[in-house]
């Protein structure tokens, strides 16, 4: 099966790393580059579809050169083979140009509609359908036809909440293993912990101020076994000296600048990380590119081992790598 998958842009090197593993082999003819997976892959499509780090996932039927129209691709009629397994009642179509939904003249619209269901007996649905074929042509050139594998209905992501795509990915960035604990002091929506719980057997400690944030926290790590949820400071963190292993975590960016109270709140985060941290522990931490985290960071006992440029809800973020300095 041929694959397109979205991901964060940055994460080339982590994202191949993750499909290499959790797609059982290498998957053959694999290209990563700048937020584009495409690979061809033997795997079940649920198997695919669920793989860490991926946001949208397509199967593909057809590739175009170039900047095609969307009626080419129409006509350009390929015989559409359903992945294994894959069941369906009907669908509806989603026509995208430069990374933006784009509409077209109804008269195409059916057109494309008849032409998949006679190749595959699904019934047009255009809302609430069960699945989604998209026509897709991006800005750096070339296009694709593909049916949608990711869930169509996944929610959006609540304001300051990372897709569990990108905190996937910084969990990798991690290193996120098999016994580690893992810490996120400002724990939002709990994107980071549900990540690393996915990734890997971990205990996971996470730490908000926010009343009403930390009883969500509460209510949606209820069940998840080795969670603790702690309403707290994390410039004052209830935890023994070297007792994590791990920290992955997405301070407050402010208003995406620099400024004292937060350069204040970076210091004293940090420094209560870097003790909470064992000897050869690592941390992860997300800020906006402007931020300059690394004079703070080291101020306060870290190296920055990698750093990854990526992009958070159109905004210029840096995920930096850091471990404690011996």
């Amino acid at each position: 099966m041929r694959v397109i998958a979205a991901f964060s842009p940055g994460f080339d090197k982590v994202v191949a790393k993750a499909l290499a593993r959790e797609l059982g082999a290498p998957p053959l003819k694999l290209s990563v580059h700048d937020g584009l997976a495409r690979f061809d892959s033997s795997a079940s499509f649920r198997r695919i579809a669920g793989a860490p780090c991926l946001a949208s996932v397509w199967a593909v039927f057809r590739e175009f050169e170039g900047q095609p129209s969307f009626a080419k691709m129409i006509r350009e009629n390929v015989a559409l083979r359903l992945p294994k397994g894959f069941q369906a009642r009907d669908f509806r179509l989603r026509f995208m140009r430069a990374g933006k939904l784009t509409p077209v003249e109804p008269q195409l619209l059916t057109q494309a509609e008849r032409a998949i269901s006679r190749a595959t007996g699904l019934k047009s649905g255009r809302t609430g359908a069960d699945c989604e074929f998209w026509y897709v042509v991006r800005s750096e050139g070339g296009g694709f036809f593909g049916l949608l594998l990711s869930d169509p209905s996944e929610r959006k992501p609540e304001k300051g909440e990372l897709r569990p795509s990108l905190a996937a990915a910084i969990a990798e960035l991690g290193g996120v293993t098999d016994g580690d604990v893992v810490l996120d002091p400002f724990a939002g929506h709990g994107s980071l912990a549900a990540a690393a719980h996915s990734l890997a057997k971990v205990k996971i400690i996470s730490v908000e101020r926010d009343r009403e944030l930390a009883g969500f926290l509460k209510h949606r790590f209820a069940r998840t076994d080795g969670s603790r949820v702690i309403e707290g400071d994390a410039r004052a963190l209830p935890l023994d000296d070297r007792s994590v292993s791990l920290v992955l975590t997405d301070p407050p960016w402010g208003e995406f600048r620099r400024d004292d109270s937060l350069d204040d709140l970076y210091r004293d985060a940090l420094s209560e990380m870097a003790r909470v941290l064992r000897d050869d522990g690592r941390a992860v931490v997300l800020t906006a590119r402007e931020f300059g985290l690394w004079e703070i960071a080291s101020d306060c006992g870290f190296n920055e081992k990698s750093r990854v440029d990526t992009l958070v809800g159109g905004k210029k973020a840096t995920a930096h790598l850091l471990t404690k300095r011996r």
